[in-house]
């Protein structure tokens, strides 16, 4: 018998399928690190010009933003569908809910883009990206960019289909799409040096869409052929009042994801702009590495929100607790860990860039760990608050960091134009939410836990 069907065999539904989650996660995750760290090489062999790739690694954090941008209809769906499945499983709501998302957001997708799409024609993309018409042109990079926001708005409907999968307790499905995109993404990178067809960001910005979509587009037929066949999205489902309904909270979980999005997924854009694009290589590889601390930690988290959900429906508060405490031991050694892996860190660079590597840096490093472990303490409080459905405190909270993160690190920058401002500030911006989200969710959990216990609704 195996470790996990150790666990499994007599625990709580909810750790049950926390645990199998994380088991699956846990392999399609190490495939896709090793896929991850094989890509930046490639990136750096395939343009000639750090520049570029600096762009390209800023435009990647554009499509992150952007990918916000669907109302918080896909997360509103994920805890609705939860509650749904835990307590009456009324098959025509789950279907109408489900036909309502998409046919809400397919309609905001077409006319939101068709208009971002025109917009486009009167950017100039050198001038936004701070860089020379020598090293790329502006017909270049609005031809890319067009193309990359075409792949988000089409990303946008399709990526409901892995909000229905975390409402299924499925979460790994969404790290199998991000394993199999980004092995398409390498192959045609390392085809494209070894074929001499490299140093194209139009073609590469092609390569990124069909490899985003193409997976969404399989897993959404799988998932209606299947076990949700039942729920196939249909007009006559298309519901106001169901719309409504998703819209209501994902609208609370939409803020939170602008904000999470300008605090957590700026600093490419801040250091492109406040220190220059070429030094958005030197960070990306930094970030590659320590960022895997919270990457892993995901892992844990992201099958945690939809447990503590379906937990909350049944009033189960004393689970909530014993899985909060997992997570800040497990958050504490993750950050303890990175810390102790300084000494071979030049080693590991060495061997993974090889002739493009350089040296290391102490401080850079520490500045590092410090930005991760804050990041790991706020993806641990955000998971818990986002199952519970309590986001008006994320929402104040978030405000602030990110009003920090922006003021602090153009104050700062005045003083040094070296990136490490960037993490500090981003450091500074962090640690205020962690503190009093920490602090309020300990109260929270305490009040519930005082009430008497009732019967939940899958009694």
């Amino acid at each position: 018998m195996t470790i996990l069907s150790k666990l499994t065999s007599n625990g709580n539904e909810n750790t049950v399928n926390v645990l199998k989650n994380i088991a699956n996660a846990v392999v399609i995750k190490g495939g896709g690190i090793i896929v991850g760290l094989l890509t930046t090489p490639a990136y750096m062999d395939y343009f000639s010009k750090n520049e570029i790739l600096g762009i390209w690694f800023t435009i990647l954090s554009v499509v992150t933003w952007m990918l916000n941008f669907d109302l918080g209809i896909g997360n509103g769906l994920r805890n609705r569908l939860v509650e749904e499945f835990a307590c009456s499983n009324d098959q025509k709501i789950i279907k109408c809910l489900i036909s309502s998302a998409y046919g809400f957001l397919l309609s905001i997708s077409v006319l939101v883009g068709t208009i971002v799409l025109y917009c486009t024609n009167f950017i100039d993309w050198t001038e936004f990206f701070g860089i020379n018409t020598n090293t790329v042109s502006n017909a270049e990079l609005n031809t890319a960019m067009r193309i990359v926001i075409f792949s988000i708005f089409l990303q946008l409907v399709l990526r409901l289909s892995t909000s229905i999968e975390y409402a299924l307790q499925k979460s790994y499905i969404a790290n199998l799409l991000v394993l199999v995109t980004n092995t398409m993404i390498l192959i045609y990178v390392l085809g494209a040096n070894f074929s001499g067809y490299n140093n194209n960001i139009v073609i590469l910005a092609i390569a990124y869409m069909l490899a985003v979509n193409i997976p969404l587009i399989c897993i959404t037929i799988v998932l209606f052929s299947g076990k949700m066949k039942f729920a196939v999205p249909s007009i006559r489902y298309c519901k106001i009042k169901y719309a409504k309904e998703t819209l209501k909270l994902g609208s609370l979980f939409l803020i939170i994801q602008l904000e999470t999005m300008l605090l957590n997924n700026s600093n490419a854009i801040l250091i492109t702009k406040l220190c220059g694009a070429d030094r958005v290589v030197e960070y990306n590889v930094y970030f590659k590495v320590f960022s895997l601390v919270n990457t892993f930690y995901a892992l844990i988290t992201i099958p945690i929100w939809s447990a503590v959900t379906k937990a909350m429906a049944g009033k189960d508060f004393v689970w909530i607790k014993k899985a909060l405490r997992g997570l800040q031991l497990v958050a504490v050694l993750f950050s303890v860990g990175q810390v102790a892996v300084f000494p071979i860190m030049q080693i590991v660079f060495d061997v993974w860039l090889g002739s493009k590597t350089f040296a290391v840096s102490i401080p850079l490093m520490f500045c590092f760990a410090l930005e991760q472990f804050f990041m790991v303490w706020s993806n641990l409080n955000g998971s818990i608050a986002n199952g519970l459905s309590e986001l008006k405190i994320q929402t104040v909270l978030m405000s602030i960091g990110v009003f920090l993160l922006f003021g602090v690190s153009v104050l700062l920058t005045h003083i040094s134009r070296n990136y490490w401002i960037i993490l500090v500030s981003h450091c500074c911006a962090l640690a205020p939410y962690c503190v009093i989200q920490s602090l309020w969710i300990e109260k929270y959990l305490k009040m519930h836990n005082k009430s008497e216990p009732f019967l939940s609704c899958m009694k």
